[in-house]
């Protein structure tokens, strides 16, 4: 990845980085795409292919404060997860899984051009297959099954994926990095960034021209 990539250009009114094998951006999805469906806005959705979440490690017997402090912490953000999937009425897989998602951002590209009227109906269903452990986001058949399911024109889409997707994968997250965009769901309004979901009141009172503050 080129660390002297060009600073992405934030056109929409609302632009948000996901990433399939994130549970942040999973859990963050559904409100997000309420909110934009009420308000009707532009929405700009790209793929950034984050760091998996670090499976917490019990300390031993000889641990220090600061590996037991760490270790509270991480069982504290795991706890957060569930109980935030179980009020969605979500299924939520091991967070701590680590595939491979490039494939899966590809197809997300790939349904940004071939279909753009699709997003709605590919994102929660690539997100919540995966999270119910129902989809291999690894396998470029499972995703092209998926498409076609969602009536997305699959022609060409193994070839792109495996190819050209790919690099535009790479160049697309050097392109967000260079921005200041390092994790996911980050949201970027009027060209400030906002990462995680629990900003989405501040989000909302942004895009209908309120005062940023309640």
């Amino acid at each position: 990845m080129s660390e002297d990539a060009a600073a992405y250009v934030f056109r929409a009114p609302l632009t948000v980085c996901l990433d399939v094998k994130n549970p942040h951006a999973y859990l963050a999805l559904a409100p997000t795409l309420a909110m934009t469906d009420e308000l009707d806005i532009e929405v700009e959705w790209l793929p950034l292919r984050a760091s998996p979440l670090a499976r917490p490690v019990a300390p031993g017997g000889e641990a220090d404060r600061g590996e037991r402090h760490r270790w509270h912490r991480a069982r504290y953000q795991q706890r957060d997860l569930e109980r935030a999937a179980e009020a969605c009425g979500v299924t939520l897989a091991d967070p701590y899984r680590a595939p491979d998602s490039t494939l899966a951002a590809a197809a997300l590209l790939w349904v940004k051009r071939a279909a753009p009227d699709a997003l709605g109906d590919f994102l929660p269903s690539v997100f919540g297959a995966y999270w119910r452990e129902a989809l291999d986001i690894e396998s470029v058949s499972a995703l092209r099954d998926l498409l076609s399911e969602l009536d997305v024109p699959v022609d060409g889409f193994e070839e792109y994926v495996s190819g050209p997707g790919r690099a535009e994968c790479e160049a697309l997250g050097a392109s967000l990095r260079a921005a200041g965009t390092f994790s996911v769901p980050t949201y970027w309004v009027g060209g400030e960034p906002f990462l995680g979901r629990q900003h989405l009141p501040m989000i909302r009172r942004l895009l209908t021209g309120g005062s940023p503050q309640p």
